[in-house]
């Protein structure tokens, strides 16, 4: 017996009811007035946890911890992220834009054609939306810039973690406890949302609204007054007035200032919110009425999504100084620019499977299979355990069927139409985005927590349908073979199977998406580290060594003492000294002998063919200027943001649209922009002008004998910078090479099958046991040891 006496230490803290529009939890246990799903006769026997949901803080706190995680060691693996997304957000956050500054020097950040203003493909609303993490906060807190990009991090972590949190809760109390269960466990650690919770990317965006759009939207609907069965079977219908306002406005808050396209996950919300009892008992009669209600009753939340267009499209013209709404320039560009050549295509092609094999790795190929076949599930289970649809004919509905039947003809939905509608969004979208040419893997985020609720539900039908055979299996063989309490009986045995089943495959599921993580972070942290190393020691010892008026004489000391140390003894040794102001060296130390310059953009880092790797600015110190030099790559780089010809005077506020701070900077038309993916040389600079450089060298690309390259496309603006002896190697760090990461030709499938696994997963297996197939290279920064430096 489910006891609903309410607690007063279960009532939920006051914000949390923003994710809820029902009245307090009122225990641990679950209530099943609303619920689609209730358990079968054979699953009442067993599980006394079966109704246990966590209460809404405890799940909050269990995702938030390794959604932090995920923010401090996720790396970033799209340069989009970085160019498109943490690069703007350095110029509004850390880039000064008073009127003083130089006006031609290029600022530290990169633009994209996209946010050229005769393009105005990307809004600035949703750059501007992380401003108080990345720059109000950690400048008020003294932090210096790369800590503002973990807590802008910290902050998608805390928002993504507060919406999966409505969502299983909103599974339990409408679907079923055990189900979100299975979805909590799924979720916690998925390395799909340790990739996408903390990706800076308007796909994340939209995969949080859309997430608690669904929490909202799992709710039974009573939107069309009049139409309500009775209190007994909807206890919520006063507290529940609101729910299309927070489900449209989610939903639209999404696709406005994230991504357009993911509106399209609202569509079964609107067939059943519109066409759909839902809930409610509808007269036939009534029918065209009740449509016209539910409609009407969506009003408030289009009038509020209208609202947020008005905003973003104030922004983008303040921002871009013309009239212009770059989410829809965006939805005009993928659908009609493959007319004149442009268009996403030209970025490049997969094919219809690249989602399925991405998921695979993301999410455990089992888990996107459960996902995929929900809708099976459900059919087969109706037939199969109708009793699990039971709410359908719960008494008090029957009662007003019959009642109203007498009168005409009604309509009601079961259950199990219900349930198909509020699972198909993730199907939905996977089948759209495979359909397309261009795929990223960034673009199926929106769906990830839904793939999870999928999988969970599928999950649960399964482990009942088991029960179910497996209590057939007693029927039919008896009490003389299967419950007799003999020595031989199997039956307790065997009903443990499903929980054995169950636990299992959440088992699996969370160790190969611990040991994906684990990879993407082991394999891949090059970029990053290098980065690190020459802000913590290499730049401020240049500057002791250059400039050592800038320290005393103890600490002086100290930095010469780690020259003699390894690379990773002189990084953590730097990192307990005395912070280096890099600052105040570049100021006070102009002469010749200064490393590092006194000319702001003096010291300069280069990238080649790992352009793509860049981080950001976040990791670079304010006074070192990041430059490209030419490599293979023929497509369009980005290029710095200067400021245009708003500057100074002409560029003062003359109206509201003119508050925008960095107008002379967004509103700048330049040349040396294409959408055509066409390559523009202006973007490079020579290599001798360089003083660091960041490159990748795989010695196991090259033959041993003579050094020549393995494949028959040997690069052509791609020298080995490691071997040359202009530049030393100052630190260098493995980087797992995937192209090459194969077993040897003629070896066993085991073997092959061995390294596709240990490429993909972090697998800690002796060498003993199988060769080592993964291959490494150096991912180095590269110091010039030419005297002279001098800026092109």
């Amino acid at each position: 017996m489910i006891s609903t006496k309410k607690r007063n230490s279960d009532a939920p803290r006051p914000s949390a009811a923003f994710c809820s529009s029902s009245a307090p939890i009122p225990s641990e246990r679950i209530q099943r007035t609303n619920q689609l799903l209730v358990d079968s006769s054979a699953a009442r026997e067993h599980h006394s946890l079966a109704n246990y949901v966590p209460s809404f803080w405890t799940i909050f706190q269990l995702l938030l911890l390794p959604r932090v995680i995920s923010a401090f060691l996720r790396r970033i693996a799209d340069c989009d992220e970085t160019y498109n997304y943490w690069e703007p957000l350095h110029l509004l956050s850390w880039v000064s834009h008073s009127q003083d500054a130089i006006s031609s020097a290029p600022l530290q950040a990169f633009q994209t054609w996209e946010y050229a203003p005769q393009y105005a493909l990307r809004s600035w609303s949703y750059i501007a939306l992380h401003l108080p993490a990345a720059a109000w906060i950690p400048q008020w807190l003294g932090w210096p810039k790369v800590n503002a990009l973990y807590s802008t991090r910290m902050f998608l972590a805390w928002v993504c973690s507060f919406t999966e949190a409505c969502l299983v809760r909103s599974v339990g109390k409408n679907i079923h406890p055990r189900v979100a269960q299975y979805m909590l466990f799924v979720l916690l650690p998925s390395a799909g949302m340790f990739q996408a919770s903390t990706a800076l990317l308007p796909s994340t965006l939209a995969m949080c609204t859309t997430t608690l759009a669904m929490s909202y939207a799992l709710q039974p609907s009573t939107s069309a007054k009049g139409f309500a069965v009775n209190a007994a079977i909807l206890p919520q219908t006063i507290q529940t007035r609101q729910r299309n306002l927070k489900i449209i406005f989610s939903f639209a808050t999404g696709a406005v200032l994230g991504w357009p396209f993911a509106l399209v996950l609202s569509f079964p919300f609107v067939l059943e919110e519109i066409f759909c009892p839902s809930g409610q008992l509808v007269p036939l009669s009534r029918y065209l009425f009740f449509t016209s209600a539910r409609v009407l009753a969506s009003l408030p939340g289009l009038l509020a999504s209208l609202s947020l267009v008005s905003g973003l499209f104030l922004v983008d013209m303040a921002a871009y100084g013309r009239p212009v709404l770059g989410t829809l320039n965006i939805i005009i560009y993928n659908i009609f620019s493959a007319q004149r050549g442009a268009g996403p295509e030209l970025y490049g092609t997969e094919a219809w499977w690249y989602y399925l094999r991405n998921l695979s790795l993301l999410w455990n190929p089992l888990v996107v299979v459960l996902a995929i076949v929900v809708w099976p599930m459900l059919l087969l289970c109706r037939l199969v355990v109708p009793t699990m649809f039971a709410a359908s004919s719960s008494p008090a509905t029957n009662a007003a069927k019959v009642q109203m039947s007498e009168r005409e003809t009604t309509l009601s939905n079961a259950p199990l139409a219900l349930l198909m509608l509020r699972t198909a969004p993730f199907n939905l979208w996977l089948l759209l985005m495979s359909m397309q040419p261009h795929k990223e893997e960034r673009f199926i985020f929106p769906a990830f927590p839904l793939l999870a609720l999928n999988a969970a539900l599928s999950l649960h039908l399964s482990i009942e349908l088991l029960r179910v055979v497996l209590g057939k299996l007693k029927g039919v063989l008896g009490p003389s073979k299967i419950g007799s309490g003999r020595s031989d009986d199997i039956y307790p045995t065997l009903s443990r199977l499903p929980s054995l089943v169950a636990t299992t495959i959440l088992a699996l599921s969370a160790l190969t998406s611990i040991s994906r993580s684990a990879q993407s972070v082991l394999a891949f942290s090059g970029p990053t580290e290098t980065l690190e190393y020459l802000s913590n020691y290499e730049l401020p010892q240049s500057a002791v060594q250059s400039c050592p008026t800038i320290v005393d004489a103890q600490t002086r000391e100290a930095w010469k003492s780690l020259e003699s140390l390894s690379q990773i003894e002189r990084y953590a040794q730097a990192l307990q000294l005395p912070r280096v102001d890099l600052n105040k060296a570049d100021a006070e130390c102009s002469d010749a002998q200064n490393e590092l310059d006194a000319q702001r953009g003096g010291t300069r880092l280069c990238y080649a063919k790992e352009w793509h790797r860049f981080p950001s600015h976040f990791h670079v110190p304010s006074h070192v200027e990041v430059r490209f030099v030419k490599s293979d790559f023929k497509g369009i780089l980005p290029q710095h943001f200067e400021r245009g010809a708003l500057h100074g005077a002409a560029g003062r506020a003359k109206s509201l649209l003119d508050l925008w701070s960095w107008r002379d900077v967004t509103r700048a038309e330049r040349r040396g922009f294409n959408d055509l993916n066409k390559e523009e040389r202006d973007r490079y600079v020579e290599v001798d002008t360089c003083n660091y450089l960041i490159d990748v060298d795989f010695p196991h690309r090259y033959a041993h004998k003579g050094g020549a390259y393995l494949s028959n496309n040997e690069p052509t603006y791609e020298p080995r910078y490691t071997h040359d002896p202009n530049w030393t190697a100052l630190a260098c760090y493995p980087f797992l090479d995937i192209e090459h990461s194969n077993a040897v030709p003629g070896s066993s499938k085991m073997l092959k099958l061995v390294a596709i696994l240990k490429r993909a997963f972090w697998i800690p297996l002796p060498q003993t046991l199988f060769d080592e197939t993964n291959k490494f290279g150096d991912y180095c920064l590269l110091r010039r040891e030419a005297k002279e430096r001098r800026a092109s």
